[in-house]
């Protein structure tokens, strides 16, 4: 079980920092290898609630709206950080993509991608959720057990788990572009609630 341990290690920093990462920059990159490090990304995000993760990383900024202004601003936020989550999840795998293709060789993405097929690789998919959802991790059986640890000893299974532990580091250049993919939607959807339920609250104070 060591050897999912330490793949596991990089979920972590995978999650937070995809709090902070919607949208890649512009930069000359191999198209197969973008779409297939995308699709390893999707395949790695699909068992983790990511809109989850993401709005309980920005939860504890949202309370301060409260501090200053109407109760249900940060409701209000959640609102608007879901939707525009939602909008913009296409551009998060793209941007986690990105980043692993320019690290990664299209050969061993290939590989990660296929092995994530198996009946280990399905299991490792689960025992992923777990980590992110804080559960339990699911027990695997012998034969997934055994896939997983012959795949972790390839060269691409090695690549894989130093992508996972490296994650935060390779990510942390795109940050920026998350500012600017998901905060000026973010404000302009939280705006149109806020104003909505002003308009509301004067509508219902006879003004």
């Amino acid at each position: 079980m060591s050897k999912l341990r330490r793949p596991l290690a990089g979920l972590a920093a995978l999650t937070a920092v995809a709090a902070l990462a919607a949208a890649a920059p512009a930069a000359a990159r191999d198209a197969q290898t973008d779409a297939l490090g995308t699709e390893l990304i999707h395949t790695l995000l699909a068992p983790m609630d990511l809109k989850q993760v993401m709005i309980k990383g920005m939860e504890s900024e949202f309370g301060d709206l409260a501090k200053n202004g109407r109760p249900e601003w940060p409701a209000l936020m959640v609102e608007a950080a879901n939707e525009e989550i939602d909008h913009d999840l296409p551009a998060i795998e793209r941007l986690f993509g990105h980043a692993l293709a320019e690290n990664t060789s299209a050969a061993e993405l290939r590989e990660m991608n296929a092995f994530l097929t198996t009946e280990g690789g399905k299991a490792l998919l689960v025992v992923i959720g777990d980590a992110a959802a804080e559960r339990p991790m699911t027990p695997l059986s012998k034969k997934a057990e055994k896939d997983v640890e012959k795949f972790m000893r390839t060269p691409a299974g090695v690549s894989f788990q130093s992508k996972m532990q490296r994650m935060e580091k390779l990510l942390a250049p795109y940050a920026p572009d998350l500012a600017a993919e998901l905060v000026p939607g973010l404000l302009r959807r939280f705006a149109d609630k806020a104003e909505a339920a002003e308009n509301a609250r004067h509508a219902g104070a006879g003004r």
